[in-house]
């Protein structure tokens, strides 16, 4: 009975019927078309009348079975197959409905029982191949569902059902390239199957063909437009490409057609949104989505992201908190909390929810990455090597921990182990823009700014959207003192994330060498709204505020930013500054001391030995010249003070030999030749001393105490005009 002849059959029994009532295979041939058009009652009717004239047969009996089965009414279908296989135990047929209908009950077992009873019947009944294979799917063997599949295909090379099932354990076993060539079968025997290109689809996702993913779920949705879960992987697909905006268009699709993918499709598109910038609406949907799965630890540790990149720690705490409660063995609730406590300042906490995370996995290399952050944070250099050292130890090609390995030797000024550790990273991974902008951020501390600039630009080049490559190599432009180029730079790094506190930061820098410091304090401000918890934002401000003379303004700033670092060596370093500006000597000498305990520069050294002689210490001051000369050979300053020094002390050849130095190292101002000609005046170089002095007032034609000491020299070399000239220059020059 071919379909859509049906009522026609049903007609032509009816008359069979009506002719010989008493025939059974009337009414059973009229319960088949009954049972093909999906009137289960009515067939079940027929079948009983035929029971009823043949008792012996067991056809009836295993048609009204499957009747029964088809209204989910499981006992009397079980009841029916008993009674056909009592009466015809070897017919396979009614073996496997038996066996469906125990499957349909729950008993897997019972079920492939008799599956199996039905292939021993018959060794070519591929339907029960198929039917027994599925039901190893559900107890995990694999091996014998995929065995069970074979056989099906075997005996009928057509079965697409089979194929298809195949394809989803091959998956899953992981044989990618079997399952795919499966998929490919059940779409040439299918083309109108929507699930086989959908399955396909998502595969060849798994294996890194995204444009054939599209394309298989494009065909999928013209198949099925309303299919909630393929929209949701196209959706994840285009995100992956970048194609955020087809992204957000598929989730919404997902949202509204598919309730199994809908919380899911919430949380991938507060992703999307997350991305996006618009932190507000991913908001939203991190809480859609856990209204819809609220005991899903994922969805909170999401939301909790969004807040912890909102700068809502407090909301991201309670969210980790309660993904925390959730599942207590989840080490990423312990992680992200951790990334939180850290935020706030919390190193305590932090310290104790990633050594949490690695009691639950200690193998696990990248938790030790957290904690070796953690340390940089608190600027425990040693200890944070040792972290990324373990990490190195568990996976020697883990490309981060070569990274921020190089990071921390950086901060302690081991140029050449942090970039022998940045090359490595860029061994392993030739195309990590992170290890790039890190070795450009090391080569710029080394004062190597052409070399940084280049790995900045090849940061750039593999990844342009990333602000942070953009920020560094305005930095190094500015110390080049290409201050447009190194503004422009800037201002792209602010456009592409506007809530990134460090470009501002920079921007600030770069107004203030322009000489615009109402505009560096509005950028330093901004830098500070969006990071308060920033020392160095806090110092910059204070530092324009101490050059527009507002000593108390700078002293709040540099305050504030050692009571958020009391480490901060640049902190006490200015507001040591500040503090001889307003006659605090001893105070100031306190901070330039912290100031070298916390990182002892040439600058601290050179501002402490000024101290020392403003004090009258003149050997404490030559002691810390002695140091910063020794940090920095060419710290010219140190040079000047310790000349001063020695002239005092009455050392004059070695004042003579520290004043030169100065001016060999690019310190051609007035003062610094006034300084060494008095030097020369001392020791009775006169024609040296005149030459210098003139040098010195080529320079500044209006500096007082050269026309002084120059018209002195003049007198002992027995230019008296000259020197009555000297003398007249300074008369005028103080009467004005």
């Amino acid at each position: 009975m071919e379909a859509g002849y049906y009522d026609d059959a049903i007609a032509q029994f009816d008359e069979v019927i009506a002719l010989l009532p008493k025939e059974a295979d009337g009414y059973l041939q009229r319960g088949l078309a009954r049972q093909a058009k999906k009137d289960f009652s009515g067939a079940i009717a027929d079948f009983t009348q035929a029971i009823a004239l043949d008792p012996a047969n067991a056809a009836p009996f295993a048609n009204r079975g499957e009747a029964h089965r088809s209204l989910k009414e499981l006992d009397a279908a079980i009841a029916d197959f008993d009674r056909a296989l009592a009466l015809d135990p070897t017919d396979a047929k009614t073996l496997n409905h038996r066996g469906s209908a125990m499957a349909d009950k729950g008993d897997s077992q019972g079920a492939i029982s008799y599956y199996s009873q039905a292939i021993q019947q018959d060794p070519n009944y591929s339907a029960a191949f198929y039917n027994r294979g599925t039901l190893k799917i559900s107890q995990g063997d694999s091996t014998g569902a995929i065995a069970d599949f074979d056989q099906a295909i075997k005996l009928q090379p057509t079965y697409a059902i089979a194929y298809h099932n195949r394809a989803v354990e091959r998956e899953q076993t992981g044989n990618l390239t079997g399952a795919l060539a499966d998929y490919d079968a059940v779409v040439q025997l299918r083309p109108q199957s929507a699930s086989a290109y959908a399955g396909r689809g998502f595969l060849r996702w798994r294996m890194g063909n995204k444009p054939g993913a599209l394309a298989d779920f494009d065909r999928a949705l013209e198949l099925d437009p309303k299919a909630g879960d393929v929209y949701f992987n196209r959706g994840s697909v285009r995100q992956d490409l970048g194609d955020l905006d087809g992204a957000f268009a598929d989730y919404g699709k997902a949202i509204s057609f598919g309730k199994k993918t809908q919380a899911a499709a919430y949380h991938n598109r507060s992703i999307v949104r997350l991305n996006q910038g618009d932190l507000h609406a991913a908001l939203a949907d991190g809480d859609a989505a856990i209204k819809l799965d609220p005991d899903n630890v994922n969805l909170y540790l999401s939301r909790g992201f969004i807040q912890f990149k909102s700068g809502n720690f407090a909301a991201a705490l309670a969210d980790d908190n309660q993904a925390v409660k959730l599942n207590p063995n989840n080490l990423l609730s312990y992680v992200y909390r951790g990334n939180v406590k850290r935020a706030q300042k919390d190193f305590a906490g932090a310290l104790t929810d990633y050594n949490h995370a690695i009691a639950l996995e200690p193998k696990k290399a990248d938790l030790y990455l957290n904690r070796g952050l953690l340390k940089l944070d608190e600027r425990d250099y040693d200890g944070a090597i040792a972290e990324f050292d373990h990490v190195i130890e568990l996976d020697p090609a883990n490309v981060a921990a070569f990274v921020d390995r190089g990071n921390a030797k950086t901060a302690k000024t081991d140029y050449d182990g942090a970039l022998a550790d940045l090359n490595r990273a860029l061994e392993l991974d030739p195309r990590s823009n992170s290890a790039f902008n890190q070795r450009g951020t090391t080569k710029e501390e080394k004062g190597d700014l052409n070399a940084a600039i280049a790995d900045f630009n090849e940061a750039i080049a593999l990844q342009p959207t990333d602000p942070a490559p953009y920020c560094n190599r305005a930095g190094a432009e500015l110390r080049q003192g290409d201050l447009s180029t190194a503004l422009a730079d800037c201002d792209k790094s602010i456009a592409m994330n506007p809530a990134e506190a460090d470009s501002y930061n920079t921007h600030g820098n770069i107004k203030r060498a322009q000489g615009d410091l109402s505009a560096a304090i509005a950028d330093y401000t901004q830098a500070i709204k969006l990071d308060p918890t920033n020392p160095g934002f806090h110092y910059n401000r204070g530092m324009v505020k101490y050059l527009q003379g507002n000593l108390d303004g700078a002293f709040d700033d540099i305050t504030t930013s050692i009571n958020l670092d009391p480490q901060f060596a640049k902190g006490y370093y200015l507001l040591a500054f500040i503090e001889r500006d307003q006659g605090k000597k001893a105070k100031a000498l306190v901070d330039f001391t912290l100031s070298i305990k916390f990182k002892p520069t040439a600058e601290a050294y050179s501002g402490r030995g000024d101290s020392f002689r403003g004090l009258g210490n003149l050997a404490g001051a030559k002691a810390d010249y002695d140091q910063a000369i020794e940090l920095d050979p060419k710290h010219a300053s140190s040079y000047s003070g310790r000349a001063l020094v020695e002239s005092t002390n009455g050392d004059l050849e070695a004042a003579l030999n520290d004043f030169e130095q100065v001016i060999k190292l690019g310190i051609t101002t007035a003062d610094a030749y006034d300084n060494l000609g008095y030097t020369k005046q001392l020791l009775h170089d006169y024609p040296g001393a005149l030459a210098d002095y003139n040098t010195a007032l080529a320079k500044d034609p209006k500096n007082v105490r050269v026309y002084v000491n120059r018209g002195n020299v003049r007198k002992i070399l027995g230019d008296t005009a000259g020197a009555i000239d000297d003398q007249a220059m300074v008369l005028q020059l103080t009467r004005k």
